[in-house]
């Protein structure tokens, strides 16, 4: 070390010892690190049915900070009102609610997902279809707001598009249980009239599900003949317990007949008051390709409408 070296550092040691420069470090700490903010993951919401005008946004919200957050409210241009729901179980029927706010605590995360928490999307203002997308704003308690892209799937998708790949595919249902369940409620549920489905009997290409909305009541016939997907047939009420009924609709008697029989036993042990809704259902409905009731084809109560009776 040269002596012009020794020099210049015996004289940063002494700046770093003097009571001056003390005093400036004490009153000139280093800037923390800011604070992660909420990690938004997989926005999607599902194509809504026909004339619907309400539709959902799913997706996870993280949270690596140390303090806990809240997700306070939401906004987009596709909707002329959003709300923050949740789903609560009134007796036997799930009910969609609003909550005021969706907790996001420190170290952990907030799954939004069908069936529960959830952004609800009210007055579409357009339809929301397959392979679009839409903004969505998101407005935290203590962090920024921070607008995401939110991805459109199939009416009846169960999640968000399936990672790995460039084409924005729809990751296929968990079952074809869960493709049923969820084209009826992305058709028919409303934000203050939930859809509960039950019972659902599959034999090959051919499904009847029993509905319940409120008062109302019915059975519902899908079919993913020729397609591979899932689309409502018609609505009615006994005459899907009925092999005849069902050989009408295109049917072979030995696979009307198993049907019809599936459906009674799934439904014997249900409550008479059950059997009872289900039967209320006053002839046959005809379901369009987007899921709507088209005009001239029976009596409009089909799960979902405003205005529809139960006879």
């Amino acid at each position: 070390m040269t002596v012009r070296m020794r020099n210049m550092l015996a004289a940063t040691l002494l700046l770093a010892a003097s009571p001056a420069f003390a005093q400036h470090a004490t009153h000139s700490p280093a800037p923390a690190a800011a604070a992660p903010g909420i990690v938004v993951n997989e926005p999607w919401a599902r194509a809504s049915a026909g004339a619907a005008r309400t539709g959902a946004a799913y997706l996870t919200l993280s949270n690596p900070g140390v303090d806990g957050d809240r997700l306070v409210a939401a906004t987009t241009p596709v909707a002329g009102r959003v709300e923050l729901h949740t789903h609560v179980r009134d007796g036997d029927v799930m009910r969609m609610r609003p909550v005021e706010a969706i907790d996001i605590p420190a170290g952990a995360k907030a799954d939004l997902k069908p069936g529960g928490l959830h952004i609800m999307l009210l007055d579409l203002k357009a339809p929301l279809k397959q392979g679009e997308t839409f903004p969505l704003t998101l407005q935290f308690e203590k962090g920024r707001a921070q607008t995401v892209t939110v991805a459109i799937q199939g009416a009846g998708a169960a999640g968000p598009a399936e990672h790995g790949g460039h084409g924005g595919h729809t990751m296929a249902p968990a079952s074809d249980t869960d493709a049923i369940r969820g084209l009826m409620k992305a058709t028919f549920d409303q934000p203050d009239n939930p859809l509960k489905v039950d019972p659902l009997v599959i034999r090959g290409e051919r499904a009847v599900v029993g509905w319940s909305q409120g008062a109302q009541g019915g059975r519902a016939l899908l079919s993913k003949a020729g397609t591979g997907k899932w689309r409502l047939i018609l609505c009615s009420g006994d005459a899907l317990r009925d092999a005849k009924f069902l050989q009408q609709t295109g049917m072979s008697r030995r696979d009307a007949t198993a049907l019809a029989d599936a459906v009674k036993k799934a439904e014997a042990g249900l409550p008479k008051a059950t059997l009872a809704q289900f039967a209320r259902f006053d002839g046959v409905v005809m379901m369009d390709a987007e899921g709507n009731h088209p005009p001239g084809h029976g009596p409009a109560h089909a799960p979902g409408g405003s205005g529809h009776s139960a006879h």
